[in-house]
């Protein structure tokens, strides 16, 4: 899907969703768009989350009617975010349990957090993560049951399926080919095992919502027919051409 499909799909769901608060109850669940926005580098990711931020706002006449995470400090430095540590108030992203149940409540400091963020985010429309290669079972799993907390009010709560705190647009940006999630006990999001710990049961069922799929295929950052481009397509893949030979190497 080129940008501007991804762009205007994003547009016509706020619409239908000021449409729907028009005429719906706040107890009748409103249009989703859950979705996996992929693509190599240079293919427009940052520039479709500048505009969807930009949308947002507009939509809302609020300056802060989105959210934006991603799994490192220099990640998040990069996609103008925040880590969900700090953005969510989230649990440990490596631990095998889901806290802020009535069995593993979260700690007062963090329940006082909680708090202000719920106030802080009572007019977020959106929540975008970048980096998903990043994220794995465990760490989706945290990262769902945080959204979950903080945004609409925490009135939304999750069962067996993740709700993503009632927000009607989720987004998850990046490119399964570059880098893996470090110290992950139950495996990358697209693992055919199934789940071993708590999180990772929901993190499974968080990735699993992603209904929506967008693949952005055209440079525009490179040009498409450079050696450079080229040779960079080929590296993600594994793949070195040298002296008209063609080897398959790990990247590691």
């Amino acid at each position: 899907a080129r940008q501007r499909v991804l762009l205007a799909d994003v547009l016509w769901h706020l619409h239908d969703v000021a449409q729907h608060r028009a005429s719906a109850g706040p107890s009748i669940p409103g249009p989703r768009l859950w979705g996996l926005v992929a693509g190599v580098a240079g293919t427009g990711k940052t520039f479709i989350q500048q505009f969807v931020k930009l949308f947002c706002s507009m939509f809302s006449c609020c300056s802060t009617s989105s959210v934006m995470v991603a799994p490192t400090g220099v990640a998040a430095d990069n996609c103008g975010g925040s880590t969900p540590e700090r953005a969510l108030a989230m649990d440990g992203r490596s631990s095998k349990v889901l806290r802020g149940t009535k069995q593993l409540p979260l700690p007062t400091s963090k329940q006082q957090r909680v708090a202000q963020l719920q106030e802080q985010y009572q007019h977020v429309l959106a929540l975008m993560c970048d980096e998903v290669s990043m994220y794995g079972r465990c760490f989706m799993g945290q990262v769902a049951a945080a959204a979950s907390r903080c945004f609409g009010g925490g009135e939304v709560v999750d069962d067996e399926q993740p709700l993503w705190g009632g927000l009607g647009l989720v987004l998850f940006f990046g490119d399964f080919c570059q880098l893996q999630p470090v110290c992950e006990p139950d495996g990358v999001l697209y693992d055919r095992r199934p789940p071993r710990t708590v999180s990772g049961q929901h993190g499974l069922a968080a990735y699993q919502s992603l209904t929506s799929y967008y693949e952005l295929n055209e440079p525009i950052r490179q040009d498409a027919t450079s050696a450079l481009y080229t040779e960079l397509r080929n590296a993600r893949h594994g793949v070195v051409i040298s002296t008209g030979s063609t080897r398959s190497v790990r990247i590691v």
